[in-house]
């Protein structure tokens, strides 16, 4: 297990995912990880919107489309 700044294990399962062809080779995963973070941030911070379970699977859900 390596212990290099900025590896983490979204890191690594984002590599492993370009690898096995599940998501576009020109992406950058740690992008796909901020993205999916940033919209939980965003709504805990500012409260514009609910924090629930729909929270987390839209953006999932929107990443997986867009990478493919």
């Amino acid at each position: 297990m390596s212990t290099a700044p900025g590896d983490t294990a979204f890191t690594r399962t984002g590599a492993w995912a370009r690898v096995r062809g599940e998501i576009a080779a020109g992406l950058d995963p740690d992008l796909l990880i901020d993205v999916v973070h940033g919209v939980l941030w965003y709504r805990l911070l500012l409260g514009h919107a609910p924090l629930d379970e729909a929270a987390g699977r839209q953006p999932a859900d929107l990443v997986v489309r867009a990478v493919r």
